[in-house]
């Protein structure tokens, strides 16, 4: 039940910001891409700003529903919706019940996720696909089952016909499989290793599938400016301090600063303080940091902000482990033996805190005056 006041919760924030004004990059979109026959779209890639699923499926939107800033916004809404519930059963699976509601609670009230699901962009597609990869992939190394590796396979080629882009997250699923299977068997390689190997040949088939179309009719560049391919490392290292500082103001807009610090201590001491898979966690911030510094010194730009978000939901589910790890302690001295009550304090503080955040997340405002895809006025009459 506490799961399902969660997600009601989560599509009512995203419902009150669902019709503000048209912003640039998704009118762009609709002008440029959308409005083209359907067989069309995913063949003319002059500039990343075809993000071509999420194109299509705002075609398909706006062919059933009409072309308002609703019916282009349905894909991210749905997709921003579909990750609240999609973090919670992957944390539950993996970590526990307390860091799973209260992971979803930490998504469900983000302001950048309330953004972007109201924002006819793909990047809420790319963060619910790195999830289910990461479900995905733990419960095929687990499991050792065939169809949870397709499942991660389909996710990855789909994330990346998305935004290409997607190969950042992809990484970093990889390298945390990659570690997980070290972790298991006590060995840096081994012939068990080479269903990884497999996966992720079946992902680059899928995805040069995918892009064939892309690459003869318009050539590399579209691709290569969908992934910023600019600058020098150096500059890019250079950059990084003042970049960081940028996307925690985002991530933490609209938290006071007290619960801002609060999460990232949790976040990133939760490999020390979880109750449960400490050392997993810690895998996983490791997949993550070597993922992104691989990618600064390979494609050496940083990019917006809003490339990015796909560590915010990480981010989440590690700070949601560290509240419940903090918990669990704390009950373990007041209360030896764990009361079942502590799964009730899970819950309230969950629902208090989405009830409380997404207050001050409606008050704020913040999501219509972010300038991050920019401001179209005349959107509306275009």
């Amino acid at each position: 039940a506490g799961i399902l006041v969660i997600v009601g919760i989560g599509i009512a924030l995203r419902l009150a910001f669902l019709h503000q004004p048209m912003r640039l990059d998704e009118s762009w979109t609709y002008l440029s891409y959308v409005r083209l026959p359907v067989l069309l779209i995913p063949i003319k890639y002059n500039a990343p700003n075809n993000q071509i699923l999420n194109t299509l499926l705002i075609k398909l939107s706006v062919t059933l529903f009409g072309n308002s800033p609703e019916a282009i916004r349905l894909p991210a809404f749905l997709f921003g919706v579909g990750l609240i519930p999609l973090c919670y059963g992957f944390v539950r699976s993996w970590i526990g019940p307390g860091a799973a509601i209260i992971g979803a609670a930490l998504v469900t009230t983000s302001s950048p996720l309330i953004e972007y699901s109201t924002n006819g962009r793909g990047y809420t597609a790319l963060c619910f696909f790195l999830v289910a990869m990461l479900w995905a992939g733990r419960s095929a190394i687990t499991t050792n089952r065939r169809e949870a590796w397709a499942i991660v396979v389909a996710c990855a080629a789909l994330g990346t016909y998305t935004i290409p882009i997607m190969l950042i997250p992809a990484a970093t699923a990889f390298l945390w499989f990659y570690f997980l299977m070290v972790r298991a068997q006590h060995r840096l390689w081994g012939p068990d290793f080479g269903i990884l190997v497999r996966t992720m040949i079946a992902l680059a088939i899928a995805v040069g599938v995918l892009y064939v179309p892309v690459f003869v009719i318009n050539g590399h560049q579209g691709v290569a400016d969908a992934v910023h391919y600019h600058n020098a490392a150096s500059v890019q290292l250079e950059r990084l301090p003042a970049f960081a500082k940028q996307i925690g103001s985002i991530w933490s807009r609209d938290y006071p600063p007290y619960l801002a610090w609060c999460l990232l201590v949790l976040a990133v001491g939760s490999p020390l303080i979880a109750y449960r898979c400490r050392d997993q966690l810690a895998l996983l911030a490791a997949a993550t940091a070597t993922s992104l510094l691989l990618y600064l010194l390979v494609v050496s730009d940083l990019g917006y902000p809003r490339v990015w978000l796909f560590v915010l939901p990480l981010f989440l589910i590690m700070a949601a482990s560290g509240i419940e790890g903090l918990l669990q302690r704390v009950a373990a001295v007041i209360y030896p033996g764990h009361p079942r009550f502590l799964g009730l304090v899970y819950v309230s503080i969950a629902v208090g805190r989405s009830l409380g955040v997404g207050k001050t997340v409606v008050r704020n405002k913040s999501v219509l005056t972010s300038q991050e895809t920019g401001v179209f006025l005349g959107a509306q009459a275009a």
